[in-house]
């Protein structure tokens, strides 16, 4: 074990939240899996009736226009934060627009999970 090791291992130890070993939650809440309250919490969450689940007003939209990209390096490496989980990268004189909620819901399924509250302009 190198010291680097040594020292992190050292200080996981010390933590309070390690106990003989084992990681244990301050607030009490399962490490497990699949344990039953992992389960009740899933049920909550998926069928549970939601309070104040939508804004109480619109969200602000700000329009992106091709112009704001004009000037912008694609050659060079970047990546530009457009917002929420939104990225454009350029590279190699290519962009690339990543954005996992260009869906009709903020989920990897299409048949689960909180809608949009706004819906996509892209085709």
């Amino acid at each position: 074990m190198t010291e680097t090791q040594k020292e992190r291992e050292a200080r996981i130890q010390s933590s309070p939240q390690s106990q003989n070993g084992t990681f244990v939650n301050p607030n009490g809440v399962s490490a497990k899996l699949f344990s039953q309250e992992t389960w009740e919490v899933t049920k909550e969450y998926i069928f549970g009736k939601r309070i104040d689940s939508k804004p109480l007003t619109d969200l602000p939209i700000h329009r992106l226009h091709p112009e704001q990209w004009e000037n912008h390096q694609a050659e060079q490496f970047s990546f530009s934060w457009l917002g929420h989980s939104s990225i454009l990268i350029s590279m190699e004189n290519q962009r690339i627009l990543v954005d996992p909620v260009l869906g009709e819901r903020a989920s990897p399924f299409s048949w689960i999970g909180p809608r949009v509250f706004i819906a996509s302009k892209l085709p």
